[in-house]
C-alpha cells in the first residue's frame, strides 16, 4: 500500500501499530486521510471504536479476511478490481504518472511523537528521503551479496529510509515474524546488516549478561573475566593503538570462550549493526565491539528524513554519532543546540505554519532541540534541550549522564530524570516519594536534604517491592551512591524500572500490575519512538522532561 501511494503521488500517513485507539483520531483528522489500510482484526477493532468521529474517512481496506467489517473493503477485492481495469494503455499512463512525480512533491506525512503537546505531521518530500538514501550509499559499504533483517515498524522513518537504501543497493530484506522471534530469525537469516533502536541492543546485552551471571560458578567467572578483557582491548583498539602481546592473547582466549558465541547468536555473518532514534550507551557499544560486532551509531530526526550524522566502519568513534552525512550542513548554536540545513530537512509541519517557522528559520536552519558539540568533525549529543532541568538555584542539569548508566546495570531498566517543586509530597503521574522510599528502599536514599538540593530525590515506577533476587539490594544501594555523585544533589527526580523477575510473579509498586510491562506508547510513559512522554505541567514545575 505504501509503495502504491508513492507511485501514485499520494502522500501517506503511517500509524504506529501500538498506538491506543484514543490516539488515532487526532492523526487521521489532522491529516485529512480519506482511506485507511489495516493489517489485522486488532487494528480494525481500534478504528471501529472511533470511526464515528472521522467524517473524512471514506474507505477502509483490510488485509485479512477475518478483519472485514461492514463498509470495509478486502485488499484482495481491491486488487482484483484494479487488475480488471489494467489495460496496456492504462499501465502506460500509470507508469508515466509515476515518472512525472518531482522531488519536491510530498511523499509522506509522519506525525512526531508529541512529547510536549499534540503530534505534528512532518512533511517529507521524495527529494528529502532520496537525498538521505544517496548520502548513505556514499558512506556505507554495501553490496548485493549482503542481506538484512528488519524488525522496526515501517511507521518509523529510520526503517523506511533503511528499506529504500537496501532496495537501492540491491540487498534483500527479511522481516521478522514477531518481536519475540528476533533471536530465532537472526540465526535463520544470518544477516550481514541490521538496523535497530538502542533498546534492542540493550536487551541482547542484558540477556547475554543475565544468562552468564545466573549460571554461576565457572561460567560466571569466565564471562566477567572476558568482559573485563574486552573492555581493555576495545579501549586500546578504539584509541588507534595496537593491543600488546599479553592483551592480544587474552582477547583471543576471551573471543574463543565467550565472544564467538555472541557472534553466533546473531547469525555469525554480521558485518555491522546500525543504531539510531535514541542514545546508545557507550558501555554496550564497547561490549559489542569487543565481541567483533560494530554498531554504527547515528543521529537524526523524523524532520530530517532522518539521518544527520552516522559512524562508519572506517571511522567508528564510540560516544559520538559520527560525521555529518555528505551534502548537508551542521552547526552548533550559541546555546549549544544542534542546527542543520540541507536537502534532508522537511518541507514543514502539515497545517502548522507557526510551528514550522519556529523549527526552521529564514535561512533554512532546522533547530533539532538537541544539545551537542562538534569535535574533530564528529558530532556528539550531550542532551535534549528540553530535558535540561533548571533547579530552584538556577543551575542547569542534564539528566542523561546519570540516566544512561542505570539502564546498563544488570537490574536496571528504563530511567528518566525530572524536575519537581521542592516540598511537594506528590509529583505528576507519580506516587508519594516518602512512601516509595520507605516501603521499597528503606534507608538507601534520603528523601530530601543535602547541600544545594534543588528539589526532592524521588524514585518512582516499577521498583519491585518483593524482589528478593540476589543482587537487587546491592544494585539499589549502588544506584543511590551513583545518584548522589552523578547528580551532585541537584536533580529532583529519577524514575526507573528494574528488570523484572516475572517468573516469580513480581508486581510493580507503582501500579500493582505485572512488572514486565515496558514503557509502551499505550502506557503514556513513552512515545512511539520510545522517548519519554511528558507529564502534565504543575505550578512552578521547571522541567520539560518526564517519563
Amino acid at each position: 500500500a505504501h509503495f502504491r501511494c508513492l507511485l501514485a503521488g499520494i502522500p501517506d500517513v503511517p500509524l504506529c501499530p501500538t498506538l491506543p485507539a484514543g490516539s488515532i483520531p487526532f492523526t487521521l483528522r489532522d491529516s485529512g486521510a480519506v482511506a485507511l489500510f489495516l493489517p489485522s482484526k486488532e487494528q480494525t477493532e481500534k478504528i471501529a471504536a472511533v470511526k464515528s468521529s472521522l467524517p473524512a474517512l471514506q474507505h477502509v481496506i483490510v488485509f485479512d479476511d477475518d478483519a472485514a467489517t461492514d463498509g470495509s473493503i478486502r485488499l484482495a477485492a481491491l486488487e482484483a478490481k484494479g487488475a480488471a481495469t489494467m489495460t496496456p494503455g492504462a499501465a502506460a499512463e500509470y507508469r508515466a504518472a509515476a515518472l512525472a512525480i518531482t522531488p519536491d512533491q510530498i511523499a509522506t506525512i509522519i506525525y512526531t511523537s508529541g512529547t510536549t503537546g499534540e503530534p505534528k505531521g512532518a512533511m517529507l518530500s521524495h527529494g528529502n528521503i532520496a537525498s538521505n538514501v544517496s548520502a548513505a550509499l556514499d558512506i556505507l559499504p554495501l553490496g548485493s551479496d549482503d542481506s538484512s533483517l528488519s524488525f522496526l515498524p515501517l511507521s518509523h522513518i529510520l526503517e523506511r529510509m533503511f528499506d529504500y537504501l537496501m532496495f537501492a543497493a540491491g540487498i534483500s530484506i527479511a522481516y521478522v515474524e514477531t518481536m519475540d522471534t528476533i533471536a530465532q530469525n537472526m540465526k535463520e537469516i544470518r544477516p550481514t546488516i541490521v538496523v535497530a533502536v538502542p533498546r534492542i541492543y540493550e536487551k541482547i546485552h542484558a540477556r547475554i549478561t543475565d544468562t552468564a551471571i545466573n549460571a554461576g560458578g565457572a561460567k560466571r567467572a569466565i564471562f566477567l573475566w572476558a568482559r573485563a578483557v574486552g573492555e581493555r582491548w576495545a579501549d586500546v583498539t578504539l584509541a588507534g593503538k595496537k593491543p600488546g602481546l599479553l592483551l592480544g592473547l587474552e582477547h583471543g582466549i576471551a573471543d574463543k570462550l565467550v565472544f564467538s558465541k555472541v557472534r553466533a547468536a546473531v547469525g555469525g555473518r554480521l558485518r555491522f549493526f546500525v543504531s539510531g532514534a535514541a542514545p546508545l550507551a557507550p558501555e554496550i557499544n564497547r561490549f559489542f565491539f569487543a565481541a567483533g560486532l560494530k554498531i554504527l551509531e547515528g543521529y537524526g530526526l523524523t524532520e530530517t528524513s532522518p539521518v544527520i550524522a552516522v559512524n562508519t566502519p572506517k571511522r567508528l568513534t564510540i560516544g559520538t554519532v559520527g560525521e555529518p552525512i555528505p551534502g548537508i550542513e551542521v552547526k552548533i548554536a550559541a546555546d549549544g543546540e544542534i542546527l542543520t540545513r540541507g536537502p534532508h530537512v522537511m518541507k514543514g509541519y502539515f497545517n502548522r505554519p507557526e510551528a514550522t517557522a519556529e523549527a526552521i528559520d529564514a535561512e533554512g536552519w532546522f533547530y533539532t532541540g538537541d544539545i551537542g558539540t562538534l569535535e574533530d568533525g564528529l558530532l556528539r549529543i550531550t542532551d535534549r534541550k528540553k530535558d535540561v532541568i533548571v533547579t530552584a538555584g538556577g543551575k542547569n542539569i542534564a539528566p542523561q549522564p546519570t540516566e544512561n548508566p542505570v539502564k546498563t546495570e544488570q537490574y536496571g531498566g528504563r530511567a528518566g530524570g525530572h524536575g519537581v517543586e521542592r516540598g511537594r509530597d506528590r509529583v505528576p503521574g507519580g506516587v508519594g516519594h516518602r512512601r516509595v522510599l520507605e516501603d521499597a528502599l528503606g534507608d538507601v536514599l534520603p528523601a530530601q536534604g543535602g547541600p544545594d538540593l534543588g528539589g526532592l530525590l524521588h524514585l518512582e515506577a516499577a521498583v519491585l517491592r518483593d524482589d528478593h533476587r540476589p543482587g537487587v539490594g546491592e544494585f539499589l544501594a549502588q544506584l543511590g551512591d551513583r545518584l548522589a555523585f552523578g547528580l551532585g544533589g541537584h536533580v529532583a527526580l529519577l524514575s526507573f524500572d528494574t528488570r523484572p523477575a516475572c517468573a516469580a510473579g513480581a508486581r510493580s509498586v507503582r501500579s500493582d500490575g505485572p512488572c514486565d510491562v515496558p514503557w509502551r506508547p499505550s502506557s503514556g510513559r513513552s512515545t512511539p519512538s520510545r522517548r519519554s512522554a511528558a507529564h502534565p505541567k504543575v505550578e512552578e514545575h521547571r522541567s520539560a522532561s518526564a517519563c
